[in-house]
């Protein structure tokens, strides 16, 4: 897998978590804390959809695996545990 094509899928993921995340972990919380999550969600699906799209245009497409690749992957692995905590704990 191309390193720009892994940082793709780690932002579908990220955003696909955030979503799951605001559907299920504001049920009875604050609905203005689950809409920004979502909010925030569905920009990072929208940037995975749009790298997938125009993956010429993506100006920060790494070429090889660097800072960024590292970097998206360990932020997508902290989201990951958070949420699974947070579900755990409800």
């Amino acid at each position: 897998m191309s390193p720009a094509r892994f940082v793709t899928a780690c932002f579908l993921y990220s955003g696909t978590i955030l979503l799951i995340q605001a559907a299920i972990g504001f049920r009875d919380g604050s609905a203005i804390g689950a809409i920004v999550l979502a909010g925030t969600g569905f920009a990072i699906v929208a940037t995975g959809i749009l790298r997938l799209r125009n993956p010429a245009l993506e100006a920060d497409n790494p070429a090889t695996y660097g800072p960024l690749a590292y970097g998206i992957a360990a932020l997508s692995l902290m989201l990951t545990v958070f949420v699974s905590v947070q579900i755990l704990v409800l």
